[in-house]
């Protein structure tokens, strides 16, 4: 089995995000996520997230993709890990929230779900899409977003 890593390098966001409270972002829709990042200065990395769901007997059909989050092919039923390395390259620590958005959000989750990331070091946080056993084939797609904020 192959293994992906992708590296994103936050050290570039940190600028202007201290002392601010964590907002619920969850549940917002991406105009409402917008606005709150474009009014609390908030600082962010985004992925496009997407996954074709098919029949159960179908095999998966997986791919590798550096820029976004592409889950491929999966059939009904199947869980999908994809592992992320967050580097923070500067001398601040900053605190990273995971969220996502669009019709592939409801079967997304975090291994967590607000971590830190010391000052010049970096961590590994994996991405799970579950797939349900009676989910409409079809086309899915969304954005995984980490919210950094300066600790």
């Amino acid at each position: 089995m192959t293994r992906i890593i992708y590296i994103l390098f936050i050290g570039f966001l940190l600028a202007g995000c201290a002392g601010e409270e964590k907002e619920v972002i969850e549940d917002m829709s991406e105009k409402e996520l917008i606005n709150a990042v474009d009014n609390y200065n908030i600082k962010t990395l985004v992925f496009y997230s997407t996954v074709e769901v098919v029949e159960k007997n179908q095999p998966p059909h997986l791919v590798v993709a550096e820029d976004r989050l592409d889950f491929g092919r999966l059939p009904q039923g199947m869980t999908e890990k994809k592992e992320i390395l967050l580097e923070n390259n500067k001398k601040r620590t900053v605190t990273v929230y995971p969220v996502s958005n669009g019709s592939i959000s409801k079967w997304i989750s975090f291994e967590s779900e607000e971590f830190t990331i010391s000052p010049e070091s970096n961590i590994t946080q994996n991405i799970y899409l579950r797939i349900p056993s009676d989910a409409e084939p079809g086309n899915y797609t969304g954005y995984v977003t980490f919210v950094i904020r300066e600790t």
